[in-house]
């Protein structure tokens, strides 16, 4: 998934699911959900979803034709910007695994690392996100 400067809004990946290699986890706080994908050409992304954002105003402003969900999704390839997802499904499941704090997940040049304070995502290049109920950024 390769992204121009201004396609910093992500949409959703839509692919049988033979042709993706996939893995998920969440925050012990069960508030960030996460799902790594590999597509068959070997690009890989995270995508990671809050249950509660506390009232924050999303990390960037809603898309006029984004007519779904906005503000508590978060994508980034293992190249390139992290942006945001207008979204009308979920990536929460209570099956994921727990990644406990302390510990990172390390998926095809992205890691995100499980702290108590929230979750921090980054890619190969050193862009990526931060995200906590209080606070979500981009970098």
């Amino acid at each position: 998934m390769k992204f121009g400067f201004a396609a910093i809004v992500f949409s959703s990946l839509v692919m049988p699911a033979a042709a993706m290699d996939v893995q998920s986890f969440r925050t012990p706080s069960d508030n960030i959900h996460c799902l790594f994908v590999t597509d068959d050409d070997g690009r890989s992304s995270v995508e990671c979803e809050l249950r509660t954002r506390n009232g924050v105003e999303p990390a960037m402003p809603q898309p006029a034709d984004c007519d779904l969900d906005w503000g508590n999704r978060f994508a980034l390839d293992a190249e390139g910007r992290a942006g945001m997802v207008c979204h009308g499904d979920t990536l929460i499941s209570p099956d994921a695994p727990v990644l406990g704090y302390g510990k990172q997940a390390d998926w095809h040049g992205i890691v995100c690392a499980s702290e108590k304070s929230g979750l921090a995502c980054r890619n190969r290049e050193g862009r990526g996100f931060n995200l906590s109920r209080a606070r979500q950024s981009l970098f």
